[in-house]
């Protein structure tokens, strides 16, 4: 079902019960001092979003297809230093990006004009792909990497989860490896129409609870739990047709629905969104089965003098290149 704003009389107050609806508006104008939604007018039942026959019944999470511009980067990623040097400095085994520039664009969406300068808030990012286009290396060991945002499909015996593995001195330049891939329809939808709504706020940006009995909240009509209860009305046994507006801008729900309605969000939407921060994105690289970087094994099979043991491990440099190929797109309109 696709999202769609219910229409809403603003001078009318959410009905449920099929009494006659009570103007709650002049109430709280009459407040001059006091909140409006602390007035005692507004305290009682009427008016009251409230199901008559709630029960666990699946409802229905509205989806539909954003305007967001999905933009494509091709990184490349490159880890040099020896065995030793990486054991001695563990931050060498982490890529991270320098100029944070490179992730924003001059055309957020598809159907805005280029600017001037790059935008795009960088710590709220729908990663939507990731790729991995070429490798390159000369560590004579197997490697783990792992990436910001990039569960990754990719386990060793003992259950060790990465986002790719590069198997000793692999080199492949026409590698096309999909290593990450999200389902976009409801991510981008839910992200264009609440750009600000995180895990964080959902349950207190837009709901006032009102007071210690937390028989019902005040919800803002823009709050997405507005759509849910919108597209599942028969599920929820709720009734929007008769909505009044209090304050010309909430409408007042039974906490069981406000409840139910969170939760359906936290747990289907929010929680599968795969927003990452690139302000923190980071590439990551170690060895596998919980083997040291001084570790000898693979990197000395074979070699029995010392010495050369030695050189192996401090002196030679080994190098690590990856291209990946990022696709994402910034929340917003």
């Amino acid at each position: 079902m696709s999202l769609a704003n219910p229409t809403r009389d603003p001078t009318m107050d959410l009905v449920s019960d099929g009494a006659a609806p009570t103007d709650v508006a002049a109430a709280a104008a009459a407040a001059a001092t006091a909140s409006p939604y602390n007035d005692p007018a507004l305290m009682g039942s009427e008016g009251l979003v409230t199901p008559t026959a709630f029960d666990n019944a699946a409802i229905v999470m509205p989806t539909g297809c954003g305007t967001s511009r999905p933009i494509t980067r091709r990184i490349h990623v490159e880890f040099d230093n020896t065995h030793a040097g990486l054991a001695q400095n563990a931050q060498q085994a982490t890529y991270t990006v320098l100029d944070h520039d490179i992730w924003r664009t001059t055309r957020k969406t598809l159907n805005s004009t280029p600017t001037a300068e790059r935008q795009g808030d960088i710590s709220r990012v729908m990663l939507l792909g990731v790729k991995v286009k070429k490798v390159h290396s000369t560590f004579p060991c197997q490697l783990g990497v792992t990436m910001t945002g990039v569960k990754g499909n990719f386990y060793t015996c003992d259950g060790d989860r990465f986002a790719y593995m590069v198997a000793p001195n692999e080199t492949r330049y026409d590698a096309n490896d999909v290593i990450m891939a999200t389902d976009t329809a409801a991510s981008t939808e839910f992200m264009r129409l609440y750009p600000e709504t995180t895990r964080a706020n959902l349950r207190t940006k837009g709901i006032i609870k009102v007071d210690a009995k937390d028989e019902f909240r005040y919800v803002a009509q823009d709050h997405p739990i507005v759509e849910v209860m919108a597209a599942n009305q028969e599920e929820l046994q709720v009734n929007l047709a008769d909505a009044r507006l209090v304050d010309g801008r909430f409408l007042k729900v039974a906490t069981p629905v406000v409840e139910r309605c969170l939760t359906e969000i936290e747990d289907n939407v929010l929680a599968k969104l795969p927003v990452v921060d690139f302000g923190n994105f980071g590439v990551k690289i170690q060895r596998l089965y919980g083997q040291e970087w001084t570790d000898k094994a693979e990197v000395c099979d074979g070699i029995t003098d010392p010495h050369l043991q030695k050189a192996m491990m401090e002196q030679v440099q080994r190098r690590l290149g990856l291209t990946l190929e990022v696709s994402y797109m910034f929340p917003g309109p």
